[in-house]
């Protein structure tokens, strides 16, 4: 009688004489359901980061990304994973996906002049930013490529270009076949055979910025009350104090401030009041001055009203 195995991608165990286990290009063993899953997204049959992702629940994702950076360097990943394409980019970027897409926009609002057809071409100039049709009469379905770069996420077409915010991304979107985009009030739907890999890709790329991102967190510099700010996101205040800062630009390629309500704000040169519950998203580079002053006003306020209440709660 033939001895049970386990496939090493979805972890159960396969029974029956007529179950056959296939050996991966690695040794592994993989069962009939995860080798067909492996094989329609295109992926060599090995037990790779991307084959065990797309055989898992959705849970362990995050998991699985972070393990595999266990063994293996950021480098090492962007290297094997992330190579530069055809496309060529401004100096600096990383292509994270391309994939080809379709968008339906009002024909009356495509430009009759040519665009730049290079994604190291596009500055602010030369971006149109098209939107989806929002009126009836006119639709026409544009087909082009689709880039994720670690900036920004580029549509380039014969004669537009949109150019959007990673962060304007809508990643709760689970319909499958759609990337859509909401910027400035208005919408952006790509719609895409599969939506999978595109978002696997995304997401472990973010991790592995995040991996490189530790090596240079916060670094204060003049005194204890300055610091600066390099790429990354961070948390209020898990790497940042809460409080009140004058904020000024050594570098500035982006700066969002994620309130606690989930709702984004640019930053560039001023005064800011991060609370508990913030996040910032920083592309460029920064220094943060801490308002001893003023948080300590704050914090004095902030007594007064509790003892106040403390007082009032004592009267009742």
């Amino acid at each position: 009688m033939a001895s049970n195995k386990v496939c090493d991608f979805c972890l159960e165990e396969q029974k029956g004489f007529f179950t056959r286990l296939h050996t991966t290009l690695d040794g592994y063993l993989a069962c009939g359901n995860c080798r067909r899953i492996i094989a329609k997204y295109d992926l060599p049959l090995k037990f790779d980061v991307f084959q065990r992702l797309v055989t898992s629940e959705k849970e362990i994702h995050n998991i699985i990304m972070r393990d595999y950076l266990e063994s293996h360097t950021p480098e090492q990943c962007i290297g094997k994973f992330y190579p530069l394409p055809e496309m060529k980019l401004h100096e600096g970027e990383i292509c994270v996906n391309v994939i080809p897409a379709k968008l339906t926009v009002s024909g009356a609002a495509i430009p009759e002049e040519l665009a730049v057809k290079t994604i190291a071409e596009v500055n602010r100039s030369t971006i149109h930013n098209v939107s989806d049709i929002t009126e009836e009469g006119d639709p026409v379905t544009i087909e082009a490529r689709l880039y994720e770069t670690n900036a920004a996420l580029y549509f380039l077409t014969n004669h537009f270009v949109n150019c959007h915010r990673l962060s304007n991304i809508v990643r709760t979107n689970t319909d499958g076949q759609t990337i859509k985009v909401l910027e400035n009030g208005k919408g952006y739907t790509y719609t895409v055979s599969s939506t999978t890999m595109f978002m696997l890709r995304s997401e472990f790329y973010r991790v592995i910025s995040s991996a490189q991102e530790k090596k240079r967190n916060l670094i204060y510099i003049n005194s204890e009350n300055t610091m600066t700010i390099t790429p990354g996101t961070y948390d209020v205040p898990k790497h940042i104090q809460a409080g009140t800062y004058y904020v000024s630009a050594v570098k500035d390629d982006g700066l969002h401030i994620r309130d606690a309500a989930g709702k984004l704000h640019s930053m560039h040169n001023g005064r800011v009041r991060l609370d508990e519950g913030s996040q910032l998203e920083v592309t460029g580079e920064y220094h943060f001055r801490f308002n001893q002053v003023g948080n300590d006003i704050l914090k004095e306020l902030q007594r007064e009203l509790d003892l106040e209440e403390k007082e009032t709660e004592e009267e009742k």
